[in-house]
C-alpha cells in the first residue's frame, strides 16, 4: 500500500507541488513562530529584569539605614507578600558567603551556588534546574557585600510551554489545511493538462477527430491546447488523405489484376498454347496479388470505419471448437500436437464473427507455419481483469527480439520469414480487427522456445 502511495506521489506533479508548497509554508510558519517566541521570551525577561532591578535597588537603600536584623525581616516580608516560592533575597559577602536571606525553601539551589561579586554595579544570570528556572540579579552595595535577588521563572516557562504546545496543535491543523488547499489549487491549475492527456489518449486509441476543449485561450495552457488542436487537425487530414490514397490505389490495382486474371484463365482454357506453364505461374501470381490487395483494403476499411463491424452475440467455446476443426488437418499432416488446454465456460463474445475468424486464422496460421514437426500448438481461454483472455501458444522457432516491435506493421517480414510463403499482412490485419472490437493483442517470444500471442476481448455484458 505504502509503495503504491509512494509511486503515486513520485509520479504526480500535483502531489509533488502540493507537498512542496506545504513544506515552504511550514518553514515560513515555523520561522515566524520561532521569531515571535524569541521576541516574547526576550520581552518577558526584560520586563522581569527591570522589576528585579527596581525591587533590589529599593532593598539596597535599607542596607545603610537599618540594622541587619531589620533588613532580614524586611526581606522575609517582601518574599512573603510576593510569594516565598516566587522571590528570594540574600545578602552575600564578596567571598560568596550568605550573611542573611529570606526563606530558602524553593531557592536552595540558588543559595548553594557561588556567585562572583559584581565587577561593576550589577549583573544578571539565569539558573536552570531539573524542575525550574531562576533569574538572578547580583547588585553591589559596597566594596565587600552585594545584594542578591532571585525570582522563579516557572510561570514564564509554563506560559512559553503552553504557547509552544498550542502552536504545534495549530501548526498540524494549518499544515493539513494548507496541503488540502494546495492540492485543490494545483489540481485546478493542472486540470487542463489532464484534459489534454485524456484527449491525447483517445486520439491514440481511436481517431484524430477529437479536439481539446478550451475554456481560456489567453493563458499558457489555453494557447498550448489551441496549438495541439491545430496539429491534430493537420495530422488527421494527412492521415485520412493517406489512407484514402492507399485504399484507392489498392482498389484500382485489384481491378486491373482481376481483368488480367480473367484473360489468363481464358487463355489457359485453350489446349493449343505453347507456353502454358508460364501462364499458369502468371495466373498464380495474379491470384496472390489480388489476395494481398484484398488484405490491404480490408485493413484500411477497418481502420477508417468504411465497413462497420457487424456485431452479434455468439458462444466463444463453439467458435474456438470450429477453428480447431479447421486446423486439425494441418496439425495432422505436419505432425504437430494441437489442443485447447483451457475453456472459459459460458463465455459470450459480441463481435463480427467472420472478421474475428480471419484474425484468429492468421495467428494460428503463423503458429503452424513456424512450428516444426512434433512441436506443439495450443489455445488457452480464461477471464482476466474483466476481459476474455485468449492465448495462442506454439513451440516454434520464436521471434528475434529485434523483430518483435515491428511484427504488426504492414508488409513487415523478418529475414527468416522471407523464405516462407506470406505477404506480411496477416498480423497487421489481425491487430486491426481485434482493436476494432475494443480489444488488444500482445506477443511474447523466446528464440528456439516458442511464441505466445495473447488476445484480450471485452466480455459480453
Amino acid at each position: 500500500m505504502f509503495s503504491k502511495l509512494k509511486t503515486r506521489w513520485l509520479s504526480s506533479i500535483k502531489y509533488r507541488l502540493s507537498v512542496f508548497y506545504t513544506f515552504v509554508f511550514s518553514i515560513f510558519f515555523v520561522t515566524i513562530f520561532c521569531s515571535l517566541l524569541l521576541f516574547t521570551k526576550q520581552h518577558l525577561y526584560t520586563a522581569k529584569d527591570h522589576w528585579i532591578y527596581e525591587e533590589t535597588k529599593e532593598m539596597a537603600t535599607l542596607f545603610d539605614k537599618v540594622p541587619l536584623s531589620q533588613l532580614q525581616k524586611h526581606m522575609q516580608e517582601e518574599s512573603y507578600f510576593a510569594g516565598i516560592n516566587n522571590i528570594f533575597y540574600s545578602l552575600r559577602h564578596k567571598n560568596g558567603k550568605v550573611i542573611l536571606s529570606s526563606d530558602t525553601t524553593s531557592f536552595q539551589k540558588v543559595e548553594s551556588l557561588q556567585f562572583p561579586p559584581p565587577e561593576k554595579t550589577h549583573y544578571f544570570q539565569t539558573i536552570t534546574t531539573s524542575d525550574n528556572s531562576f533569574r538572578v540579579l547580583n547588585l553591589a552595595i559596597d566594596s565587600d557585600n552585594f545584594l542578591q535577588c532571585a525570582i522563579s521563572l516557572k510561570e514564564q516557562m509554563s506560559f512559553l510551554s503552553n504557547i509552544t504546545i498550542t502552536f504545534f496543535v495549530v501548526y498540524i491543523i494549518i499544515i493539513l489545511f494548507i496541503y488540502k488547499m494546495s492540492l485543490k489549487i494545483v489540481a485546478s491549475t493542472l486540470k487542463p493538462i489532464d484534459t489534454i492527456t485524456k484527449v491525447a489518449n483517445e486520439i491514440s486509441k481511436k481517431d484524430l477527430g477529437y479536439t481539446i476543449p478550451i475554456k481560456n485561450n489567453k493563458d499558457e495552457l489555453g494557447r498550448l491546447a489551441t496549438t495541439l488542436n491545430q496539429m491534430f487537425s493537420r495530422i488527421d487530414t494527412l492521415v485520412t488523405e493517406l489512407k484514402k490514397m492507399n485504399a484507392d490505389l489498392a482498389h484500382d490495382l485489384r481491378t486491373i489484376m482481376s481483368r488480367i486474371l480473367i484473360n489468363l484463365e481464358v487463355f489457359l482454357l485453350q489446349d493449343n498454347l505453347q507456353d502454358k506453364k508460364n501462364l499458369e505461374i502468371a495466373n498464380e501470381d495474379c491470384k496472390y496479388l489480388i489476395s494481398v490487395l484484398n488484405q490491404v483494403l480490408d485493413i484500411s476499411e477497418i481502420e477508417t470505419g468504411i465497413i462497420p463491424i457487424k456485431n452479434k452475440c455468439f458462444s466463444l467455446n463453439d467458435y474456438i471448437s470450429k477453428l480447431v476443426d479447421v486446423f486439425d488437418d494441418i496439425a495432422f499432416h505436419k505432425g504437430i500436437n494441437f489442443s485447447v488446454t483451457n475453456y472459459f465456460e459460458n463465455a459470450q463474445l459480441f463481435g463480427d464473427r467472420k472478421k474475428l475468424e480471419i484474425a484468429f486464422a492468421n495467428i494460428l496460421d503463423n503458429a503452424f507455419k513456424y512450428t516444426s514437426e512434433k512441436g506443439e500448438v495450443s489455445i488457452s481461454i480464461c477471464e482476466e481483469s474483466g476481459k476474455i483472455k485468449i492465448e495462442v501458444i506454439d513451440s516454434g522457432q520464436g521471434i528475434d527480439p529485434a523483430d518483435i516491435p515491428f511484427i504488426f506493421n504492414r508488409f513487415y517480414r523478418s529475414d527468416k520469414a522471407r523464405t516462407l510463403n506470406g505477404s506480411g499482412l496477416g498480423l497487421a490485419q489481425s491487430k486491426a480487427i481485434i482493436e476494432a472490437h475494443g480489444g488488444d493483442i500482445l506477443v511474447h517470444s523466446q528464440k528456439n522456445i516458442g511464441t505466445t500471442f495473447t488476445i484480450f476481448l471485452p466480455v459480453k455484458q
